[in-house]
């Protein structure tokens, strides 16, 4: 179908571009351990952006056979942008995940055992108050262009998530775990999920008892999940390009130092460690793009902001392959897909018992849990879920969550050791939200140390 839309397009306009999408969906959800949802959706539709003398639009436009004779833009209206696109080279490719077991072929009987087992473990570790959630989304999308890019692909998407909390003594501890995984349920029914869920059921219980940090700045080492947190949230917004629209606190630092010369953050397409994808995985963006790695920093140097073809085009930057729409009724903008913090240098990099004994006395800091961020001025602060304290290069007592605030640029310039041991992608699966859509991303990364963070306060 999407080659009659196509012509359609072909006859009237010049430059253009068709986006067709179809996904389905199944979100299944368990509160203390009774089913509270359980329900299956299907969308089906096109995106389609028009170029013409200097303007942008887009319309969406519902169902496999939409009504073409009554599509209609309105290129100089109010919402169209006088602006263009770089131009993109001809290029047909076509890729489907493979997987033993693919998840349309489960039944739902069994994915309701698999979470009821899930959840059993919290329920017999005496955790009353849990939430399990599971969503699977299998997508197809399939891109065509009037410069001659024909691109289609079929990602299948699950992520799982356990929110649980305890009181002891009337204090109240609560705990959050994900695992997210692109391609079969043989990646998702697993002993490793089981073992971060059983894991998640003892320490929520221990956190409720545990004493609290006392505010303050400490040396602290941060797991990979608070690695692809900072990455993310609180320097990955401020470089992607339409952030200069506005403003950012990276605006005029191209070239210029933001951190330590330890450190490479890189946004990387088509990230994989032990055969797992990143949730963040893609073969090609939404305009037909095949991404990689693109160096967001290299060894402490702001390399350039991440692109679509509009702001490419705008701000005169490489294209970098990161224009992503949540679906068919979204235009697309500049997204992150796998975005974390790595070693500079290899050779400089240090296993996770080193960076303990390195650290001495401090803090070991794991798993995030949200938090505020402000891009203009690069401030951020984090939940930390779980924290432990290190004492003569040991690591000792668990400690009450806590959080973590300060600046984004001084935290990259603190960083005095970095880890070359990758923490599981499937833990730091998530949806980042920007524009009113939501897209999957990734990853986690290694550990860092880092001096004088602001802890707890």
């Amino acid at each position: 179908m999407i080659d009659e839309v196509f012509s359609f397009f072909e006859s009237r306009y010049e430059k253009f571009d068709v986006r067709f999408e179809r996904e389905s969906s199944l979100v299944i959800e368990f509160k203390n351990g009774k089913l509270e949802k359980l329900y299956n959706t299907s969308s089906t539709g096109y995106a389609v952006r028009v170029v013409s003398d200097g303007f942008i639009s887009f319309v969406s436009l519902a169902g496999l056979e939409p009504r073409l004779s009554e599509i209609k833009f309105d290129l100089k209206s109010e919402l169209a942008k006088k602006i263009d696109l770089v131009p993109l080279e001809p290029r047909r490719d076509e890729f489907v995940i493979s997987s033993k077991q693919p998840i349309a072929s489960v039944d739902v009987e069994t994915k309701l055992g698999f979470l009821r087992e899930l959840d059993k473990i919290f329920e017999e570790g005496n955790v009353s108050s849990r939430s399990i959630y599971y969503e699977e989304r299998i997508v197809e999308r399939h891109i065509k262009t009037s410069e001659g890019a024909d691109i289609r692909f079929v990602i299948p998407y699950v992520y799982v998530r356990v929110m649980a909390s305890h009181t002891h003594n009337g204090r109240m501890a609560s705990i959050r775990r994900a695992w997210g995984i692109i391609g079969g349920w043989e990646l998702v029914d697993t002993d490793d999920i089981r073992n971060v869920f059983s894991d998640a059921a003892d320490k929520v219980k221990r956190l409720a008892q545990a004493r609290s940090v006392k505010p303050g700045k400490y040396n602290v080492i941060v797991d990979g999940d608070l690695n692809h947190l900072l990455a993310h949230e609180a320097f990955g917004h401020a470089s992607e390009a339409d952030s200069l629209r506005e403003r950012t606190i990276l605006k005029g630092k191209i070239g210029k130092r933001v951190g330590s010369s330890l450190v490479n953050i890189v946004d990387n397409k088509k990230f994989e460690l032990n055969g797992v994808k990143g949730f963040g995985w893609l073969p090609y963006d939404d305009e037909g793009i095949s991404g990689g790695k693109t160096y967001l920093v290299k060894e402490g140097v702001f390399q350039g902001f991440m692109t679509n073809r509009e702001t490419s085009y705008e701000f005169s930057f490489p294209l970098t392959g990161n224009g992503r729409a949540q679906n068919w009724m979204n235009p697309v903008v500049v997204r992150m897909t796998n975005t974390y913090i790595e070693p500079a240098r290899s050779d400089l990099a240090m296993s996770n018992e080193e960076l303990i004994r390195e650290l001495k006395n401090g803090l070991l800091l794991k798993f995030g849990r949200g938090g505020q961020v402000n891009p203009t001025a690069g401030v951020f602060t984090f939940g930390v879920q779980e924290v432990y304290s290190v004492e003569n290069g040991e690591i000792g007592e668990l400690l009450a969550s806590t959080s973590i605030s300060g600046n984004i640029l001084v935290v990259l310039s603190n960083i005095v050791a970095v880890g070359r041991e990758y923490e599981r992608p499937e833990i730091s699966a998530g949806f980042c939200g920007k524009s009113g859509q939501l897209v999957p991303v990734g990853v986690t990364g290694v550990r860092l140390l880092v001096k004088g963070m602001h802890v707890g306060g």
